[in-house]
């Protein structure tokens, strides 16, 4: 089954919703995993950039704030994590200890998004 989107869900607030919370939020912000490796601060990074092109789909970046009511509750605990929609579906794609587990960052962070798709019976259109 071929995934039409991935949904990185990054385990912190969005900006919008940091206005709302005390400073403490931006602590999970700055801890989380996912965002060290496709972000630089509140910009992307040039790699992540690069790469994301050329996993040839549309990639949604969510914060816990975010979260439609499906989304949230595959996800709510497990954040920072990626979800997989293919044939109108959320399929559970990549743990909270994978994505740490990059040491290499996006080109480990490539390679266990593939890993996990393959395993999980599902196709991306390009050879990530």
């Amino acid at each position: 089954m071929l995934i039409e989107t991935l949904l990185f869900i990054y385990d912190g607030v969005s900006a919008a919703g940091r206005v709302h919370v005390d400073d403490t939020s931006e602590l999970n912000v700055n801890g989380c995993a996912l965002c060290r490796i496709t972000h630089d601060g509140d910009e992307e990074r040039d790699e992540w950039a690069s790469c994301s092109a050329a996993i040839g789909i549309p990639i949604r970046y969510l914060h816990l704030d975010e979260m439609a009511p499906d989304v949230a509750a595959m996800a709510t605990g497990r954040a920072p994590c990626i979800l997989a929609d293919a044939g109108g579906r959320l399929h559970f794609l990549v743990d909270r200890a994978t994505i740490e587990r990059c040491e290499h960052g996006v080109h480990d962070l490539r390679g266990r998004i593939a890993f996990q798709a393959e395993r999980a019976g599902l196709d991306l259109p390009s050879a990530v």
